[in-house]
């Protein structure tokens, strides 16, 4: 019997789990993403304490307009304070999963 990723959509954006992790704990699911997410932010050059507030201000830019496009919202983290910070799209693909969040190509510019 095959195990199909667990979905439910909130808002446009959706929360999904592969299959490999349905029916884990959620803290042993995502201890590897977050501690990669957490290497590959401060190997950018973000303080560790600073993580928190700029993963905060990263998802607010996504609420607020979850149409922007990638250049767009790197740009908005720089006027937010986030000056020697250029975000790839593997990092924000880790943010992304480490919220709850799948971004779908068709639905957002920054997929």
């Amino acid at each position: 019997m095959s195990r199909r990723a667990s979905r439910t959509e909130v808002g446009r954006l959706e929360f999904a789990q592969p299959p490999e992790q349905v029916g884990r704990p959620m803290a042993e699911k995502m201890a590897p993403v977050i501690r990669m997410l957490i290497e590959r932010l401060t190997a950018k050059g973000i303080e560790l304490t600073h993580i928190p507030a700029f993963v905060r201000n990263l998802a607010n830019s996504l609420v607020e307009n979850p149409d922007i496009t990638f250049q767009n919202l790197n740009a908005e983290l720089k006027q937010l304070g986030w000056h020697d910070f250029e975000l790839d799209v593997y990092t924000l693909q880790l943010i992304l999963f480490t919220l709850g969040l799948e971004a779908s190509s068709a639905r957002h510019a920054w997929a």
